[in-house]
């Protein structure tokens, strides 16, 4: 006669995953808010390599969301707030390779605006 048992001990291992959890839930909300931080420091790194002359506003716009016990998720984000166009609206054309959208008077024009020979430019 052939026989099968099959035992678990199901409370027993729910509670050492939960033990495990507390333990490694602190480290984990550390080590995504280091990587969030760090991605973002690699951005701001890389825009004065990447873009011509970014301006301040530009340079500032990447941030990024803490992660917390109850989310375990960081987020590394272009800021959208702000005057204007937001860093987010323009600077998907640089990431794509994209041509920016004419402005509503450039449209009327029929070509984008561009300094003249004689016009004085600042460092943006």
């Amino acid at each position: 006669m052939f026989q099968i048992s099959v035992q678990s001990n199901i409370d027993g291992a729910v509670a050492a995953l939960r033990v495990q959890a507390y333990d490694i839930g602190p480290s984990l909300v550390r080590a995504l808010n280091t990587a969030a931080f760090e991605v973002r420091r690699e951005w701001v790194r890389q825009m004065p390599i990447t873009f011509d002359r970014p301006t301040s506003y530009t340079q500032r716009s990447p941030r990024y969301d803490k992660a917390t016990a109850q989310t375990l998720q960081a987020r590394v984000f272009i800021n959208d707030a702000g005057p204007g166009t937001s860093p987010a609206e323009y600077l998907i054309h640089e990431a794509t390779a994209g041509a920016r959208a004419m402005k509503p008077s450039e449209r009327m024009l029929g070509s984008y605006y561009v300094p003249g020979p004689g016009a004085q430019l600042d460092r943006n």
